[in-house]
């Protein structure tokens, strides 16, 4: 594989024009230059170059990936400011983090070993933002007593197949009674702010639901749905096509700054696609344009995952490389790739489900993060949010997937998060409360208030 790939970048140039070929935007064609390179600290376990055969639902009709690590990227962003000092005598620029999130004790993907210096703290306007959580399970329609899920499910068909009866239940009104969404809609008071984000784990599960919901719509009002709904579709949609324009019931995601000008009241879209980056706004005073978020799946990292294994390896590599004894540089190193080669591989074994996770407490600090950054596209402008978890692995026991009488963090993810906000807020460090209260005090209150998990021996 490896030279049948050489042998592909060698030709390319020559057979790019004439068959049109896209490059993309991946690393096999665009290298880092050598003077970002040097700055950059090698992987513990050294440069991995490599293929994976990716195949979700077992069929054999997987994608074969290539993948390259070169180093430790994120130590760029806490020692751009002196990498050069030791080796050239440089000083680097100065170097402002603003990301709040950045500020997530344990997190793999997230956090960063710098103690915050200040905090912008948003307008009083602002501030007044509040969040309302709601647990609402739906039954499976055809298999009696037993709830939706998506997350833990491997099989693409079975998962569209509870997203499309989560969608419909959502969207059909039960007997003399409103449907769910509609109902919603009655509940978000603020008239400019009638919008609903549904969020799914990938693109192509947002096209399906939000299909399945067009054409349920449809069915349930006796007449077409046009623009009320759609999918968010990424930039690289129609990439090389010069004609190409977005089809109807899509959305470009670099378009979302612009969404409250749409017609649309249903935007699904997929969660990482929609986490940060994008204010979505509506009104002068720049309100969050969504009243409310439904969350069809809870985010896990899948099982052999090349993105999570890389976010924590070089997390595992901050955290060992400054507790190395001194001693000879030739030995130091040959011992720190050996134990980062025993991780790294661990990493790519590893299996665990949310459950049964050694540590789950990282697991749930880097998914909170996820999912407040979600939330946080409705929060702008110091209005009031209101959140739906619908899958039944939010709350397992609550769900009756388990035969306990309530949930604890070991089922319920929402009780995870629960704790560790809790933590934080505990913290015997006054800034860290303060960190914690500033950054995740509305989440750890809506939290707090939400009745519809059943917690264990409440």
């Amino acid at each position: 594989l490896d030279h049948a790939l050489q042998d592909v970048l060698a030709e390319w140039p020559t057979a790019s024009a004439s068959l049109e070929l896209d490059r993309g935007s991946g690393s096999l064609f665009y290298q880092p230059s050598d003077s970002l390179v040097r700055l950059v600290p090698e992987a513990p376990m050294g440069a991995v170059l490599g293929f994976q055969y990716y195949d979700v639902d077992s069929t054999g009709d997987g994608s074969l990936r290539f993948f390259h690590i070169r180093g430790v990227g994120r130590d760029l962003l806490l020692h751009l400011h002196d990498a050069l000092s030791a080796s050239d005598g440089k000083a680097g620029p100065q170097v402002i983090l603003t990301s709040s999130t950045s500020w997530a004790p344990g997190s793999w993907r997230y956090h960063l070993d710098t103690p915050p210096g200040a905090i912008l703290l948003p307008s009083r306007a602002e501030e007044r933002a509040t969040v309302e959580c709601f647990f609402s399970p739906i039954l499976d329609p055809e298999i009696n007593g037993k709830t939706l899920y998506v997350s833990g499910r491997h099989s693409t068909a079975e998962r569209l197949r509870n997203l499309r009866a989560m969608t419909q239940h959502l969207t059909r009104p039960e007997g003399p009674y409103q449907s769910p969404f509609d109902e919603e809609f009655t509940r978000i008071k603020d008239e400019e702010r009638k919008r609903i984000l549904i969020l799914v784990a990938r693109y192509d599960e947002a096209e399906e639901v939000a299909r399945v919901l067009a054409e349920t719509l449809a069915e349930v009002r006796g007449t077409a749905v046009t623009d009320e709904v759609v999918a968010l579709v990424p930039d690289r949609q129609g990439e090389g096509e010069w004609a190409w324009k977005t089809p109807r019931g899509q959305y470009l995601r670099s378009m979302l700054p612009r969404f409250s000008k749409y017609p649309a009241h249903f935007l699904v879209a997929p969660l990482q696609a929609i986490e940060r980056g994008h204010n979505i706004l509506v009104g002068q005073s720049q309100r969050a344009a969504f009243g409310s978020v439904y969350f069809f799946v809870r985010p896990v990292p899948h099982p052999g995952d090349l993105h999570t294994a890389v976010h924590r390896i070089n997390r595992w590599s901050q955290k060992v490389v400054p507790t190395l004894e001194q001693g000879q540089i030739a030995q130091t190193g040959h011992a720190l790739r050996q134990r980062a080669s025993f991780e790294w591989d661990k990493l790519l074994r590893e299996r665990e489900t949310y459950r049964e996770a050694s540590d789950r407490k990282a697991l749930l600090w880097t998914q909170l993060v996820l999912v407040w950054q979600c939330i946080g596209r409705l929060l702008r402008g110091g209005v009031h949010a209101r959140v739906h978890f619908i899958d039944a692995k939010w709350a397992e026991a609550t769900a009756r997937l388990l035969n306990q009488a309530g949930d604890t963090e070991q089922t319920s993810m929402l009780l995870g998060f629960e704790r560790i906000l809790n933590e934080a807020l505990a913290d015997p460090d006054p800034a860290h409360r303060a960190l914690a209260e500033a950054l995740y005090g509305p989440f750890a209150t809506a939290l707090q208030e939400m009745k519809s998990v059943h917690r264990a021996n409440a």
